[in-house]
């Protein structure tokens, strides 16, 4: 029989050893994954934070050089001659005045500042740097008008740098370590002036004078010319009450160039906005400070326009798919009424009615136009397509006048007593050889003789059959009898209407409208562009070279034209300013 081995006194059993041990390198095991899913934790946070600063200094970045758009539109609009031929921003502190338009005048325009203590910003805006190729970016602020045929200094692209730098030390220049860049951001836009060559001074400008049609008191008035239109197109459609006020009531415009032949529907090509404006209808919605699609069946509720006092809009007339050439109208009344202060295109045919426009400054229309019932407009309106405009008219013979009244009876003879008292006889106004009496007192009793000579008898100017009688009291004249006097046959001549359309050429309104439209404007979207080397090659991104290199790897000069240190976050989508 097989004895069991017992453990000596006061030693533990070997199971109860070997379970001590699992417990302790479970305990081990539990830290150790308790302390990796901690470090993960804390790595992700960590890399969290990063990113949100990244994207918080890039946005920063992008502002800043959003900034230094602004700065370079203005200091074109400003300059005194215009349009500007030559980008170079100036700094004379010594001058008096000073001028003070940059911080480095060698390098372009310059502005530094601080964002919060410790970080600090800048943008540049270059001269123009190397040369003009149309297949890669323009560096700096390039004059670009000879690509489209413009003046010189009527398009600029203008291309800025927005950084942003972490200065601890503020003795030392931005970019000096351990002043470090951290971030930078390239925005790039165009800034073109439209050069406005209006060809003539009137209230009323079409295509065609043929298709021009005014009916009842429509009134023009202008100091030049009321009605203007294409070469040998024609006479205009003009009622006999139509109201001028001007010089010359209508003629053809030389600037504007008419088609071959006679003036017919079709032959001559419509007025554009190029004509008037210098550029396209894309090129104005570019720079306008209004665009708006408006259905041609608009909502009640809204007015036509909300737009700034001497602005310019651009509103096109939408609606359902139409032939080529057709265009949507757009109805004006008293629910979508028309009025303001501007320079405004409508794209599309217009129809006002109700007497509810009341427009001062240009209003382009590049379809039909037409009124009923009145407008008022105030500078010039020019039409691409025909003109209508009625109001109600007097032209209708007016109707007969009724017959006069008969005369009325004669008044019964009076009575006369037998005391001689003439009274109030109609026999005698004021007799002048009375042969019965002498001479007469207003009672109409007889005088001392009969010398012939009667003052005033009782039957004078107060009789009913007799007014003024010369020598006898029987005259037929009379001017305090009930009896009207007799009415002509000629009918009085009809009153002429009051204008229900007005058109009112205001040369002074006009030109100051154009003096804004032809400003300096910045284009609606400046984009990011990637910026490229001398080969063309796209440049590295900045952030991940300050990832990679540290803290002193951006320690660039303060102005340094090191191109490989002008980058951004590479191929980069537009942005609206």
């Amino acid at each position: 029989m097989k004895q069991s081995k017992t453990p000596a006194a006061g030693l533990p059993l070997q199971g109860d050893s070997e379970r001590g041990f699992v417990i302790i390198y479970a305990m081990v095991g539990l830290f150790l994954l308790a302390a990796i899913v901690l470090s993960g934790s804390n790595r992700v946070r960590a890399l969290e934070r990063v990113t949100g600063t990244e994207h918080n200094v890039e946005g920063q970045a992008r502002q800043v050089a959003r900034s230094g758009l602004l700065h370079a539109h203005a200091w074109l609009k400003t300059r005194t001659t215009q349009p500007v031929e030559a980008f170079a921003p100036l700094r004379d502190m010594s001058a008096k005045p000073p001028v003070d338009e940059t911080d480095d005048a060698s390098v372009g325009l310059v502005r530094s500042f601080e964002i919060t203590p410790g970080v600090w910003g800048r943008y540049t805006v270059r001269r123009a740097v190397g040369k003009d190729d149309p297949m890669r970016p323009s560096r700096g602020a390039r004059d670009l008008s000879h690509r489209y045929g413009m003046p010189t200094g009527s398009m600029w692209r203008v291309e800025c740098e927005g950084e942003i730098f972490q200065r601890p030390q503020p003795d030392k220049a931005l970019g000096t370590p351990p002043n470090r860049r951290l971030a930078m951001v390239v925005l790039a836009t165009e800034i073109r002036r439209l050069g406005n060559v209006l060809p003539a001074t009137a209230a009323l400008i079409a295509t065609e004078a043929e298709e021009i049609n005014l009916q009842g008191p429509v009134s023009l008035t202008s100091p030049t010319l009321a009605i203007g239109y294409r070469e040998h197109t024609g006479d205009p459609g003009l009622d006999k009450e139509t109201l001028f006020d001007a010089p010359t009531t209508h003629a053809a415009l030389p600037g504007l160039a008419a088609g071959s032949g006679p003036g017919k529907a079709g032959v001559a090509e419509p007025l554009t906005v190029k004509d008037f404006f210098g550029v396209s209808l894309d090129g104005l919605k570019s720079s306008a400070d209004v665009v708006r699609d408006i259905p041609s069946t608009p909502s009640k509720m809204e007015p036509l326009l909300k737009i700034p006092h001497l602005a310019t809009a651009v509103v096109t007339v939408t609606g359902p798919a139409k032939k080529a050439g057709e265009k949507h109208t757009l109805t004006i009344d008293s629910d979508f009424s028309l009025a303001g202060t501007g320079a405004l295109v409508i794209d599309g045919n217009v129809h006002i009615k109700e007497n509810a426009a009341n427009w001062r400054g240009i209003l382009f229309v590049t379809g039909d136009f037409k009124v009923d019932d009145g407008a008022y407009f105030e500078g010039t309106v020019i039409v691409a397509g025909t003109v209508h405009v009625k109001c109600p008219t007097t032209s209708e013979p007016p109707p007969p006048p009724p017959p006069p009244p008969p005369p009325p009876p004669p008044p019964p003879p009076p009575k006369s007593d037998k005391s001689g008292k003439s009274g109030k006889s109609g026999s005698s106004g004021k007799s002048g050889k009375s042969g019965g009496s002498g001479k007469s007192d207003k009672s109409g009793h007889g005088g001392d003789s009969g010398s012939g000579k009667s003052g005033k008898s009782g039957g004078s100017s107060k009789s009913g059959g007799s007014s003024k009688s010369g020598k006898s009291g029987g005259s037929a004249k009379s001017d305090k009898s009930g009896a009207p006097p007799p009415k002509s046959d000629k009918p009085d001549p009809p009153k002429p209407a009051d204008p229900c359309t007005t058109f009112v050429h205001n040369p002074d309104l006009v030109s100051q409208l154009l003096k804004i439209v032809s400003e300096y404007r910045q284009v609606r979207a400046p984009f990011v562009p990637a910026p490229l080397d001398d080969e063309g090659r796209p440049m590295e991104d900045v952030m991940s070279r300050n990832r990679g290199a540290g803290a002193g790897s951006s320690g660039d000069s303060d102005h340094g034209d090191d191109k490989s240190k002008k980058s951004n976050k590479g191929k980069a989508k537009g942005h609206d300013k």
